[in-house]
């Protein structure tokens, strides 16, 4: 593949990487403070600590960052640990999706810093 191939193929995996992250913070929001599920109460706590947890990762993923997105990537995989989790117990859409939100960033992620450093590479 040519470096004009990798340069595309990083942009467009980018837009995923930002889509399914915003979406990601969509979705603990409205799973935590409007729509617990579990017969979970609402948790202002719960919502700061998963919110701060990804917004630290946010510089980095504005300024493509891709040491820091690495680190993004294990920290999804602990989150993902915890609402595969909660998926499985709890009959919630909210629950699910978020599960398969995670996935998509973790993979798009993963994508971009492999074609993003051999963009910069060639």
């Amino acid at each position: 593949m040519t470096e004009k191939n990798y340069a595309l193929m990083a942009q467009r995996t980018r837009i995923a990487v930002v889509t399914s992250y915003a979406l990601l913070c969509l979705l603990i929001t409205l799973g935590v403070l409007v729509w617990p599920s579990c017969g979970r109460q609402p948790s202002l706590t719960v919502w700061s600590l998963q919110l701060v947890l990804l917004l630290i990762f946010l510089p980095g993923l504005i300024s493509q960052n891709l040491r820091s997105l690495i680190w993004l990537c294990f920290m999804l995989l602990g989150f993902f640990l915890a609402a595969i989790s909660t998926a499985f117990v709890c009959d919630s859409l909210i629950a699910q999706l978020e599960v398969i939100t995670i996935a998509l960033l973790f993979a798009a992620t993963i994508f971009y810093v492999r074609w993003r450093a051999r963009s910069l590479k060639q």
